[in-house]
């Protein structure tokens, strides 16, 4: 028993040494400069990074002498303009990619400011569909435009009233927001069943829901007092948790992404 008892203090040892070294060990990241899309004068060579899918692909928005163009990063291929339903004198603007490749946004249709939802991927181009924006693709190929559901090949599905969703998950559950008397509340709206999530407390009640992980759990940000917003997180339908701010300088925050493990950025 003593034998087994040092054996196995020793082994406890081994392994919290080994999980403090890999805690003390500092993160490291590698920064890639994605390009541009070669406009010709100074303040077109800009580009800007929207979202990145599981394969290391980036959707954005990049400068050209026309305007500004949604693209497609990749490693093996580099940035690539998407296109614009208007043609070529007219913006796009990518917001999200998934994992099959397929990019979502907003883009101008001709002459004015009027702008059309699309889905976009190498095989079939630029899709229309239908007027205002893309917020958010999911892997299957659906996406939410505020107040619609869209499915391929399908009818749209309209939302319910008052609720406007941003951001989806592979289950087609949504985030979004929702009106609650004179403020904005965070809600989710699962195969139907809408609950509203709540703001943090505040003279001026209003939240807004930025990512959705595949629990459920969504992150945002909220008011926390006038002219002051904190980055939430809304962990499985639960009431809005105060990420808080760093201290000194400006006071805020907003919580931006969530992946599945519930980490936050």
């Amino acid at each position: 028993m003593r034998t087994l008892t040092i054996r196995m203090v020793a082994a406890l040892l081994a392994a919290s040494a080994a999980t403090s070294a890999f805690a003390a060990e500092a993160p490291r990241y590698a920064v890639t400069d994605l390009g541009d899309l070669g406009g010709s004068a100074a303040g077109t060579r800009q580009s800007f990074g929207g979202d990145i899918n599981d394969h290391g692909w980036v959707t954005g928005i990049a400068y050209t002498d026309a305007g500004r163009r949604a693209f497609v990063w990749t490693p093996q291929g580099g940035m690539q303009d998407v296109g614009s339903l208007g043609g070529g004198g007219f913006e796009s603007i990518g917001v999200h990619i998934n994992n099959r490749g397929q990019v979502a946004g907003w883009s101008m249709t001709g002459a004015g400011y009027d702008t059309h939802a699309y889905v976009w991927s190498a095989g079939d181009g630029m899709q229309d569909l239908g007027k205002g924006a893309a917020w958010a693709l999911n892997n299957h190929g659906a996406v939410v435009t505020g107040g619609q559901l869209l499915r391929p090949a399908e009818a749209a599905q309209v939302l319910p009233s008052g609720f406007s969703a941003y951001t989806l998950n592979d289950k087609e559950q949504m985030a979004g927001i929702m009106k609650v008397g004179t403020g904005t509340h965070v809600a989710l709206l699962d195969h139907g069943q809408l609950k509203d999530l709540g703001a943090l407390p505040s003279s001026r009640e209003w939240a807004y829901a930025h990512a959705l992980n595949e629990r459920g759990d969504v992150a945002g940000v909220s008011i926390v007092s006038p002219g002051v917003e904190h980055a939430v997180v809304w962990r499985n339908g639960g009431a809005a948790i105060d990420l808080g701010d760093f201290a000194g300088g400006y006071d805020g925050s907003r919580a931006l992404g969530i992946n599945d493990a519930g980490f936050v950025v």
